[in-house]
């Protein structure tokens, strides 16, 4: 039986939604009396979701975690030397709230109402599938790799049944998790931390859907489903961290307005919501409940990796790439900043030590780069395991039928979002380039890829903390909020 829960919001539907169950959207008739209107409201609806049933062999997930694991970092392009500190300047450039509404205004004027949208898709012979297409796969509007990612007749039958359901176009998003703690990459921002680089992307996000708006006639949505929760544990950052950093996504979302565009839901709970639902057969063995499954797969991984080369192999890979995402401030202060930068770029070395480790090899307590190599070894494991776990329960599809994925990274059949520069604004630094506001002039950097000298840092109004760096070059920088 379906449970209908009028004037409620996405957000507040899912946080009371009963164990088991997902929340779809429904789409009523209704007639006011007083106005003497028909009308078509969105409610919000409580069903029971499918079962989570799979079953995997050992050569499954052998296969399963050498896919896992993707080219990381190319390291022969940092710099040699350990970058200097950031420091905030004594009296840094303020950013006042204000600047919020004004930075939105010009993305939707740029973006949505300024005539971008309107070339393209008004060519000849556009239907809705092409018109889609064409947004997502714009460099201005969304990602040029999603010309080649999807497919013209995967998208005309998910807007047909969106039509027919008469439901919104959604685009489903897991990212946003929380500032990486990476020193290098992201100094002086804690993981609580948003910045311009969040900001900005969540203005272009919220372009897409108001783009789709004009193509799709119930409505363009972004959900975002925050993996925050479901990684804290296995990159080392705080879970007070993890909330806070939702908490003020939330509120920069709400200053910009842009509520009934872009939703942003917590995806460790949409887990919990389902963990009933979820049984896997392993060989001989059967598992229950969605975390207990990924519990189960972080042991036999690491059992696995004794004893095939292979797997060996892939899980020393990962963990380079995975030192570069770990929470790095204590040893920042313990190994020394030139220190820990070798070691990061010694990743030969690294995947050698994470070999004897996974071997057991080394006792690795007595040495830091080894405990460092041990830690990332057990992240590697646990993060491959979640990462299956979500993939053959296939939870995201479940829980979101209706939804086209979305991606951090470019796959096929999935929506890759917009690119704000080489990394995505939770592992970089936002960096203000000129005075215009405009998309193009926020992007994404690594701080170490900043020249001390030509950037310096912005700040709340107030000077509370920096809200991401700007170019020197840029001129009356204070007149620009």
């Amino acid at each position: 039986m379906q449970t209908v829960q009028k004037s409620v919001s996405l957000e507040s539907a899912w946080a009371n939604c009963p164990e088991g169950q997902i929340v779809s959207c429904l789409r009523t008739d209704e007639y006011d009396i007083q106005t003497g209107a028909f009308y078509s409201p969105l409610s919000n609806v409580y069903t029971e979701v499918a079962e989570l049933e799979c079953s995997l062999t050992v050569s499954d997930l052998k296969s399963l975690i050498i896919d896992a694991v993707h080219p990381g970092i190319d390291f022969s392009s940092l710099p040699r030397i350990a970058p200097e500190p950031f420091r905030m300047d004594p009296s840094p450039v303020e950013m006042p709230m204000t600047a919020l509404s004004r930075i939105v205004d010009r993305f939707e004027k740029d973006l949505v109402f300024g005539g971008v949208l309107d070339q393209l898709i008004d060519a000849e012979n556009m239907d809705a599938a092409k018109q889609v297409i064409a947004i997502l796969a714009s460099g201005k509007t969304g990602n040029p790799v999603n010309k080649n990612n999807l497919q013209y007749n995967d998208i005309n039958n998910h807007i047909l049944l969106c039509n027919d359901r008469r439901h919104p176009l959604q685009l489903l998003l897991p990212s946003f998790p929380f500032k990486d703690q990476n020193p290098f990459r992201t100094e002086l921002f804690k993981a609580s931390w948003c910045d311009l680089g969040e900001i900005a992307l969540l203005a272009r996000l919220h372009c897409i859907a108001l783009s789709l708006n004009q193509v799709h006639p119930y409505d363009g949505q972004i959900i975002i489903v925050s993996d925050g929760r479901l990684y804290q544990d296995i990159f080392g950052i705080e879970p007070n961290a993890v909330s806070e950093y939702m908490n003020e996504l939330i509120d920069m979302r709400n200053q910009m307005n842009m509520g009934r565009t872009v939703y942003l839901l917590d995806l460790w709970s949409i887990m919990k919501q389902l963990d009933s639902k979820a049984t896997m057969i392993f060989e001989n063995d059967t598992w229950r409940g969605v975390f207990s499954i990924r519990d189960s797969l972080v042991e036999t991984i690491s059992n696995i990796s004794h004893t095939d080369e292979r797997v060996l192999n892939s899980l020393c890979e990962m963990t380079s790439s995975m030192l570069m995402n770990l929470d790095l401030s204590d040893e920042i202060r313990t190994m020394g900043r030139d220190v820990l930068w070798e070691t990061m770029l010694n990743a030969q070395d690294f995947k050698t030590r994470a070999a004897r480790i996974i071997s057991k090899e080394v006792v690795w307590e007595n040495d830091s780069i080894d405990a460092l190599a041990n830690r990332a070894v057990k992240a590697s494991i646990q993060y491959i395991a979640t990462n299956i776990t979500l993939k053959v329960l296939d939870i995201l599809n479940k829980a979101f039928p209706l939804a086209i994925r979305g991606t951090v990274h470019s796959k096929s059949g999935q929506v890759a979002i917009p690119k704000l520069g080489r990394l995505d604004p939770w592992n970089g630094v936002g960096v203000l380039t000129d005075s215009s506001l405009r998309p193009s002039s926020i992007r994404v950097n690594a701080a170490w890829d900043l020249d001390r000298d030509s950037y310096g840092l912005l700040s709340w109004a107030g000077g509370s903390r920096p809200i991401g760096v700007y170019a020197r070059s840029i001129v009356d920088i204070d007149g620009v909020f």
